[in-house]
């Protein structure tokens, strides 16, 4: 009966026993857990845009406002009173041609029962953009005067999204009540395109 040859398993064939295979494995971890937070920022971020009500349109500029208390950082809470005035609005980077404006409540009457969102707090078309990304709101058409946050008492917490477009149409009207109202079907039927969102947050 022939002998069969003995393999020594503990060396022949565990990656432990290939030189450099150390590195190697630690080189893959790290890039496993780069790609992991890689998914884990798109997620969040496809969130935060389903959350504002984003449309198909990935927004490419940072919009920056502020109120007379100065510029309210993306998400930062603040009282209904200094909202009250309308906000300048910055783009960053700056893009060229006209712009809308459009600021909604997306938890009319409140976050627990918005059957009122997207509620319509301003609208502005036809707004230019200086060269440093300050849109020009004055010489834009005022479509939906400015109203501050307004957030029924009891009703808690409310997101107000500000939603800057950029617009081809020369011209843009409205018609739909301020309650139940839709940018992103006003946005597709005019042929906006979005190119930036904010968030702050208002509570009675």
């Amino acid at each position: 009966m022939p002998v069969l040859p003995v393999v020594n398993t503990d060396m022949a064939f565990f990656p432990a026993h290939i030189p450099g295979m150390g590195i190697i494995s630690v080189v893959l971890g790290i890039a496993a857990v780069v790609v992991f937070a890689l998914i884990i920022t798109i997620a969040l971020f496809e969130r935060k845009v389903r959350a504002v009500g984003g449309s198909e349109d990935m927004p490419r500029s940072r919009v920056e406002i502020s109120f007379g208390r100065g510029k309210v950082s993306d998400g930062e809470t603040i009282a209904p009173e200094e909202a009250a005035m309308q906000p300048s609005v910055r783009l960053v980077p700056t893009i060229t041609g006209r712009t809308t404006i459009a600021m909604v409540d997306i938890d009319a009457p409140s976050r627990a029962n918005p059957t009122s969102a997207e509620f319509r707090h301003w609208l502005v078309s036809d707004a230019p953009v200086a060269p440093d990304g300050a849109i020009d709101v004055p010489r834009g058409d005022i479509l939906t005067s400015y109203m501050g946050p307004r957030p029924p008492p009891g009703s808690g917490q409310h997101r107000y999204v500000i939603k800057v477009y950029a617009q081809s149409k020369k011209t843009l009207s409205i018609e739909e009540p301020a309650a139940k109202w839709s940018s992103d079907e006003y946005a597709k039927k005019n042929d906006l395109k979005l190119v930036g969102t904010t968030i702050f947050v208002s509570k009675a």
